[in-house]
């Protein structure tokens, strides 16, 4: 049990995903299931469907794309400033690959 764990947050370190992402996807994916098996209960398809959308699929869309908005921000920033150290390395003749520096995108 603890192997397996351990390999997650090796996962999560090597490709950029942090513990509270991992976190959110778990919540999110238990939060389908639960509203899946609310929705299969219903009387009809219709409601069943409706149940699904409506409380489940909508509202969780909402939330993560909300619990997403610091990255997309963070990325942003990181494209305007490697735009600029791009330009400016233009300017001074160099190659932009040698003064933009990696950073690591997971990290505020």
């Amino acid at each position: 049990m603890i192997r397996i764990c351990t390999h997650g947050f090796v996962f999560a370190y090597r490709y950029g995903l942090s513990s509270s992402m991992d976190a959110m996807v778990i919540v999110a994916i238990a939060w389908l299931y639960v509203v899946l098996m609310m929705s299969i209960t219903e009387h009809t398809a219709v409601a069943g469907v409706m149940t699904f959308l409506f409380y489940g699929a909508l509202p969780l869309t909402i939330v993560l794309y909300l619990m997403g908005t610091p990255q997309r921000k963070r990325n942003r920033q990181l494209a305007e400033k490697n735009k600029a150290a791009a330009a400016q390395a233009a300017t001074a003749g160099e190659s932009p690959l040698s003064t933009a520096k990696d950073q690591d995108l997971t990290t505020p």
